[in-house]
């Protein structure tokens, strides 16, 4: 059976350790290794679409044209700053 002083140890531990490891995904975070507070840029919502698109042909439609338009924009921005430039 566990004592009362040994719980009140547990407690704060657990709490340090989870804050230790939030500050450590922080900063994987910081260095590009791990996506934790903040969203990769363009996953917002693909991974239902991708698992609908089994099942919703349209689904699948859409999925692939947003990705499309992904891809054409960020060919684009290149250019564009060419253009600002010139």
């Amino acid at each position: 059976m566990i004592s009362g002083w040994t719980l009140l140890w547990a407690i704060p531990a657990l709490a340090a350790l989870g804050y230790g490891i939030h500050r450590l995904a922080l900063y994987l975070e910081s260095r590009g290794w791990l996506f934790y507070l903040n969203r990769r840029p363009g996953s917002s919502g693909s991974l239902f679409l991708d698992a609908n698109s089994l099942f919703d042909p349209g689904a699948r439609h859409r999925l692939e044209a947003e990705r499309l338009s992904e891809a054409e924009e960020a060919e684009r921005e290149p250019e564009d700053l060419e253009d600002e430039v010139r």
